[in-house]
């Protein structure tokens, strides 16, 4: 059964995005703090805990997911998805708060929203054992997101700053 999936070039390629999404978003949303307390925005650590609201936008959009996939079709969603949400990724760089929040906004909404798409993606594209392909899918989805942290902290010790580590992601695109 493993077998099967690795060979299914779907599978694979949901694999792959599965892991980039969480890579991308855990190391993102683990240095924005950074971003965030230290000058040019100097928030205090109380306000910095506080910005994780933006997340609540995902509680709407997310089940809209599902419903764009199955108009437009999964592809054109996925990307509109990944799309607006590297929109945002210059954002997090910029010296104003309101922009930094508006990224973190993009980035956080549209990742919840493309990791809906491809989990339900994966459950159409496996052709036997869904469960053991969802599994698989996840096990790449949670390597990206222990993966993630640790690759932009090396940027960051190499490039120095968290600017450095943030705009990481960028490069990659």
């Amino acid at each position: 059964m493993l077998a099967t999936h690795l060979r299914n070039s779907a599978l694979r390629a949901a694999f792959v995005i599965g892991f980039c999404i969480l890579f991308a978003f855990i190391g993102i949303f683990t240095y924005v703090n950074f971003v965030l307390v230290w000058p040019p925005l100097a928030i205090c650590m109380m306000a910095a805990g506080f910005v994780y609201f933006v997340f609540v936008p995902s509680f709407f959009t997310t089940p809209l997911a599902g419903k764009m996939a199955g108009t437009s079709g999964t592809k054109p969603a996925l990307w509109s998805g990944l799309g607006l949400a590297a929109i945002g990724l210059p954002l997090l760089l910029a010296p104003r708060f309101e922009a930094v929040i508006a990224g973190m906004i993009l980035v956080g909404v549209r990742t919840f929203f493309a990791q809906a798409i491809v989990t339900g993606f994966v459950g159409r594209a496996a052709t036997t054992d869904r469960g053991a392909a969802s599994g698989m899918y996840f096990a790449c989805y949670f390597a990206g997101g222990l993966l993630g942290p640790r690759y932009l902290a090396l940027s960051s010790t190499v490039l120095s700053g968290p600017h450095a580590c943030l705009a990481s992601p960028l490069r990659s695109l």
